[in-house]
């Protein structure tokens, strides 16, 4: 404009300008309430009937604060249903930790030595089953875990056994509050699929399946190549000079993307390819490895002889708590699983 001192004025205008644009837009996009995404993974022992509980929380918060969170095993068997005990009264306290850099910052978990002065202290409660004054910064997140141990749940029954043809039978019977959706039951090299057909089969608590009906029924397929999605595909060739029609079969495999949702829910997919990483073809499948969820491989079991059904429930194995509310109250996503460890006869 030819007016060069007018810049001490339109300059800091400018800033000023930007400044407030900057802090609406973070206000329009970033979410103003606490919210959660919360996933379980429940696993059973139906030998021992002893049970394992994992929770997974992220915790968002709007605004720069300070928390109080609480976690205790939740009640996995509905009363008066023939349960010696209240499975979440002879579960061991929760344990509570959470995720963060090793820094002397808002929101770091701090380093174990040295002096520093002035630092906002957290701590943990009696038994590890609580923190107080758990940091967050404004529109961050914070990760937590919870897991318990349960000696004596008695939460499923059965009689599995092998014919000598390899075929599956006998009966399972689960006693959890809910029934167990989109299951599957793996045992060597063999998976059971008793939804592959479209039919809604639900494990519902208290009823043996399948009931009066019988193995050979259920849809089965090689695990590897259900757990990689290959599939074997008949091409016809129309050779003059050889008769009759040359036929080729091409096997092909589904990549593997975690993050794909045509294939279904992502984080059932990933917690399926954890649970039988090995049986899958391992790295060689998956181009991951699995030594951050080595605890969770459960591939060893199907070598074993035993079985392992995976399916989802809607179910909470552990009831968290923020300021003192329920933090399913503001869940914006759950999900839940349940693997269970099988005899086989």
């Amino acid at each position: 404009l030819k007016r060069p001192h007018l810049t001490w004025v339109t300059l800091p205008l400018l800033v000023a300008a930007a400044a407030v644009l900057a802090g609406w837009t973070a206000r329009r996009t970033n979410g103003d309430t606490v919210q959660v995404n919360r996933l379980d993974l429940i696993d059973i022992d139906g030998q021992f009937q002893s049970v394992r509980a994992r929770s997974w929380l992220t915790l968002y918060t709007p605004a720069t604060r300070r928390y109080a969170m609480e976690a205790r095993p939740a009640v996995l068997r509905p009363p008066g249903s023939g349960n010696p005990g209240d499975p979440a009264a002879a579960a061991r306290a929760a344990l509570v930790s959470w995720s963060g850099t090793p820094e002397s910052v808002f929101g770091g978990m701090y380093r174990s030595g040295g002096l520093e002065v002035g630092r906002p202290p957290y701590e943990f409660g009696t038994g590890a089953g609580s923190i107080r004054n758990l940091p967050l910064s404004i529109w961050a997140t914070k990760d937590l875990e919870a897991q318990w141990h349960n000696a004596s749940a008695a939460l499923v029954e059965s009689d599995l056994a092998l014919t000598p043809g390899g075929q599956l039978r006998g009966r399972i019977t689960q006693h959890l509050t809910v029934p167990i959706e989109d299951w599957i039951i793996a045992i060597g090299r063999r998976v059971y699929i008793p939804g592959r057909r479209g039919d809604v089969v639900s494990l519902r608590p208290g009823t043996a399946w399948p009931g009066d009906a019988n193995w050979e029924a259920v849809p089965y397929r090689e695990l590897g190549a259900y757990l990689t999605g290959t599939a074997v595909t008949r091409v016809i060739r129309q050779d003059r000079n050889v008769l009759p029609k040359n036929e080729d079969y091409r096997p092909s495999q589904r990549k593997y993307d975690p993050f794909d949702v045509s294939h279904g829910d992502p984080v059932e997919e990933i917690l399926r390819m954890i649970t039988f990483h090995r049986a899958a073809g391992g790295k060689a499948y998956t181009g991951l490895d699995n030594h951050g969820f080595r605890g969770e491989e459960l591939s060893e079991m199907l070598d074993l002889g035993r079985a392992v059904l995976f399916g989802r429930v809607d179910l909470a194995a552990t009831e968290f708590e923020i300021n003192g509310e329920p933090a399913d109250d503001r869940a914006a996503r759950r999900s839940a699983f349940v693997r269970i460890v099988l005899p086989v006869d």
